[in-house]
């Protein structure tokens, strides 16, 4: 009666794998091109609902097995095609087939959503730039660049005494805030260290942009924080080229 027992138990042990395994299914097809119906290797078949995918060979073939029976969206994704969706239905012990043909992507469109009430492009929507003219320098009358800008949006001040602080933008503060004069960087030590102050004088100056986000990319690794252009009345006072020395 025992040797009985420990029988049908390794028979029910072995005959249950295989009953589960003829209840599921295998969902394979061939993903080509339409135009000319040549295979796509490495167009990934996504089984959504499962989270189950696979990638075409050289031929184009997939196969996806031991899938439960039922009904799935299967999707085709590969670059530069149209995404392909269809609906297929998995039965027990039998393969399914899904074949998909893509075709090339004729129109990518990019939609950029600004509230500057005009049309702008991407790169254009993301420049954050603060400006400030001659007039409002000189209601602020401040001693040095920190001081003058620590009220501007997203800025802050650095400072260790009268004369010697230094604009932080967004948190950012010694050599990842760029401070320039007419589109070229002064060169001071007060990047370095706290104790220096820049040699700009805001009573001089025209005006001060501040750029911030990720325009400021553009003026290299060491602005990643952010810009600072002092211009002057450079341009004003020699609107010619200079002549140079000869000798």
């Amino acid at each position: 009666m025992r040797l009985h027992s420990t029988s049908l138990a390794l028979s029910m042990a072995v005959v249950c794998p295989l009953l589960e395994a003829q209840d599921e299914g295998t969902l394979k097809g061939r993903v080509t091109l339409a135009s000319d119906n040549k295979p796509l290797h490495h167009a990934t078949v996504t089984i959504g609902r499962l989270g189950r995918s696979a990638e075409t060979d050289e031929d184009g073939v997939y196969e996806i097995r031991s899938l439960p029976p039922g009904s799935y969206t299967v999707s085709v994704h590969l670059h530069q095609l149209s995404d392909l969706i269809h609906t297929v239905e998995i039965k027990p012990g039998e393969t399914t087939i899904a074949d998909f043909r893509m075709a090339i992507q004729p129109v990518k469109e990019s939609i950029t959503v600004t509230a500057s009430e005009r049309e702008q492009t991407t790169f254009e929507s993301f420049q954050v730039v603060t400006s400030l003219d001659s007039v409002d320098l000189a209601m602020k009358a401040q001693p040095s660049l920190g001081e003058v800008l620590a009220d501007q949006p997203a800025v802050a001040k650095r400072s260790f005494g009268p004369g010697s602080s230094r604009p932080v933008i967004r948190g950012f503060d010694g050599d990842r805030v760029l401070v320039m004069q007419d589109g070229m960087p002064t060169g001071a030590l007060s990047s370095q260290s706290g104790d220096h102050g820049e040699s700009l004088d805001p009573t001089t100056l025209e005006r001060i942009e501040v750029v911030k986000g990720p325009a400021t990319l553009l003026y290299g690794s060491n602005a990643i924080g952010g810009v600072v252009n002092a211009i002057t009345g450079h341009h004003l006072v020699h609107s010619h080229p200079h002549q140079g020395v000869t000798g």
